[in-house]
């Protein structure tokens, strides 16, 4: 699914960000309100492109952090850690870097990214659903 997450005047240059990814769902007649489905880093590389990485670690799920003092991604649930680029950093449980996300952005500057989950525990990035 795609979500619109900022834009590009939201997002300045600098060191990835967190967004919530946050959708309405309808299923027949019912309308459920907007939730927190997964969440995603953003980082503006230039002045039209933005990098996107989910904020899910490719180990078993658990919510990434972005350490700003060695600039790098952790997770501290198993002491999983990833570079500035996402790869994954050895030793760690993690068998993959953090998985990289489609991002398109308008004429006008907003941010979508097609938001998507991936099967944790493996070594090959598989999109689930």
């Amino acid at each position: 699914m795609k979500v619109k997450l900022t834009t590009l005047d939201g997002l300045p240059p600098g060191p990835p960000r967190l967004f919530a990814v946050n959708v309405e769902r309808t299923d027949a007649w019912t309308r459920h309100e907007r939730k927190a489905v997964g969440a995603v880093f953003l980082e503006r590389t230039g002045d039209r492109t933005v990098k996107a990485l989910s904020a899910a670690c490719p180990h078993l799920g658990g919510s990434i952090e972005y350490r700003t003092a060695t600039k790098d991604f952790y997770c501290p649930i198993h002491d999983s850690g990833f570079a500035a680029d996402g790869a994954v950093v050895q030793p760690s449980p993690a068998s993959r870097g953090l998985d990289s996300l489609e991002v398109e952005i308008t004429d006008s500057g907003e941010v979508w990214v097609k938001f998507q989950e991936f099967k944790a525990g493996t070594p090959e990035k598989v999109a689930v659903g």
